[in-house]
């Protein structure tokens, strides 16, 4: 899959999970409850699981200046989205591709997902995530505070969480 047809999945993805901002956007002052809504894991600690699968991350902050990671691997077949500080995750999302790419991408993938899960306290989560992909709906779960979304965009899946 060619860089462009990855940075417009990823386009999209931002834009199906609410994060994309145009870049002249007015800039928006952070709010106690906005700063209190985040993940257990850091950012940093999810990009150091993510980096040991083969994701190189670069960082694309938000037009409010919010932190956020952009990443991939070489092949263009695994994507995230990373949003938060060092000690807080304010969202995670995963490009998760159901068509055969072979064995290689689809064990990344489903190390990726089991390691977001791990780290999100959701032991289940890899689980759900399995059953939810074949399935020809999108599919929503709340466990814990956290809002987790499987959406389907043609063969590919955008699995999202965030704090709720």
């Amino acid at each position: 899959m060619s860089k462009m047809v990855a940075s417009v999945c990823l386009g999209l993805l931002s834009m199906l999970n609410g994060s994309w901002q145009a870049t002249d956007a007015p800039q928006s002052e952070a709010t106690p409850l906005a700063m209190s809504r985040s993940l257990r894991p850091g950012i940093s600690a999810v990009k150091a699981k993510l980096s040991k699968l083969g994701y190189q991350f670069h960082s694309a902050p938000l037009a409010d200046g919010t932190p956020r990671l952009m990443g991939g691997t070489e092949d263009g077949y695994s994507e995230a989205e990373l949003i938060g500080h060092d000690d807080r995750l304010e969202s995670l999302s995963l490009w998760l591709p159901v068509s055969d790419h072979g064995p290689v991408v689809a064990a990344r993938n489903a190390d990726a997902v089991t390691s977001a899960m791990e780290l999100l306290g959701w032991k289940g989560g890899a689980a759900w995530v399995a059953a939810a992909v074949s399935k020809e709906h999108d599919a929503i779960s709340v466990r814990d505070g956290v809002r987790y979304e499987l959406k389907r965009v043609g063969e590919i899946r955008f699995l999202t969480a965030d704090p709720i």
